[in-house]
This record gives C-alpha cells, sequence and structure tokens, in this order.
C-alpha cells in the first residue's frame, strides 16, 4: 500500500472556521501535531489513525463519557486500526 502524496500547508490560508477544525486542542498540546508528523512521514491511513487516536487519548472528552471512558474509547480505536493494519498485512478482508 503506498501512501498517498499531501501538501500538507495547503488550504492554511482557507477561512475552515472554528479552531476546532483547524487546531484543535486535543491535537495542538505537542510540539508536532499529530497529522504534521502523520503527513510528513507518509503513514498509511491504518497506522496515522492509530497515532492520531494513540495522541489524543486523555485529551477529547466524548458525550455522556467521563475522563477515564473517553481515554479507553480512543485507546479501543488505536486496537480497532491496528487490526485492521494487521489484517491488511495478512492479506485478509481490512473491515
Amino acid at each position: 500500500m503506498q501512501a498517498v502524496d499531501f501538501d500538507i500547508h495547503a488550504g492554511k490560508n482557507l477561512d475552515l472556521g472554528d479552531d476546532v477544525v483547524v487546531k484543535p486542542s486535543h491535537y495542538t498540546q505537542y510540539k508536532i501535531e499529530p497529522i504534521t508528523f502523520i503527513m510528513e512521514n507518509r503513514l498509511s491511513f491504518e497506522v496515522g489513525n492509530m497515532v492520531k487516536y494513540a495522541c489524543r487519548a486523555g485529551h477529547k472528552m466524548y458525550p455522556d463519557q467521563d475522563y477515564t471512558q473517553s481515554r479507553i474509547t480512543d485507546l479501543r480505536k488505536v486496537m480497532r486500526y491496528a487490526e485492521m493494519e494487521i489484517n491488511r498485512l495478512e492479506g485478509k478482508e481490512v473491515l
């Protein structure tokens, strides 16, 4: 699987509205935002999502979930995308 070529700087001048879209606080706490790391390193969709959800675990609250539950939700997403990547590597149906 080959990564798609993206220009991570494209769209920086677009008016996308609220910082929740462009710079959500659950990602901007790091020196390097996960999206920048993912795109600069041309990670696959599955691996990129593992990075994204691992980084935000405990920093994004889900409706009707407390801190611990929200963190577990994101960590389960990491596990799900790891399972998808393993399936892909083993030549199985990804989903």
